[in-house]
């Protein structure tokens, strides 16, 4: 499928694409731990509704999952989306 001419193979997602002014982020911080029965996730971002464009507040929200594979299936990795959405995912206080 193409976006915009490009097709997904084609992009690079490790370099940022031009952004849009201003930034758009997300910050997704993944939690374990050995007395925990499930994995926490906190999301927070200025596009709650996935326009593209910061909205006027910040939210934010916590998620579980059953493993650190079931989190990162969901969110992935630290990288840059197709609208120059910049998504930073941690483990433990890490960046991945």
């Amino acid at each position: 499928m193409k976006e915009n001419g490009v097709t997904v193979e084609e992009l690079d997602l490790e370099e940022p694409p031009e952004p849009r002014e201003p930034e758009v982020w997300t910050r997704v911080e993944i939690w374990t731990a050995d007395d925990m029965d499930t994995v926490r996730v906190f999301v927070e971002t200025n596009d709650n509704d996935d326009d593209g464009y910061p909205d006027q507040a910040v939210v934010s929200w916590t998620r579980h999952f059953p493993s650190l594979e079931a989190a990162l299936k969901q969110y992935g990795k630290s990288h840059y989306g197709m609208a120059g959405h910049r998504v930073d995912v941690f483990v433990d206080g890490k960046k991945v």
